[in-house]
């Protein structure tokens, strides 16, 4: 999420099958109906494009709370562990206050 703008992406795995399993363009028409769906105000879908990513591998059988990643950007006490464990707060946050203010139900 950035200000106001978030981002979503289509994944795939080491394969190359979507995660999601819909192609590009429903993947796009999803997004497009979900945001005609919210209340005022009303979303906007501003662009699509391509991207491309890689993900830190984490073995979630054996590290269920991330800790392969963690190790990877420099263990669970580093500088940038600790920056998106606050990212990470201040965004669970943030949906609270939105679920609050729009009356959803925790378990909706």
């Amino acid at each position: 999420m950035f200000g106001d703008e978030q981002i979503f992406l289509s994944a795939k795995n080491f394969e190359g099958k979507l995660y999601s399993g819909l192609d590009d363009a429903s993947f796009q028409d999803g997004l497009s109906g979900a945001a005609v769906s919210f209340g005022n105000p009303k979303p906007k879908v501003s662009s699509f494009g391509n991207a491309t990513a890689r993900f830190i591998g984490n073995d979630w059988q054996r590290s269920t709370r991330g800790e392969g990643y963690q190790t990877l950007l420099g263990g669970p006490d580093s500088e940038l562990v600790r920056k998106l464990d606050e990212i990470s707060r201040y965004y669970a946050f943030l949906l609270a206050k939105t679920a609050d203010t729009n009356g959803w139900a925790k378990d909706e």
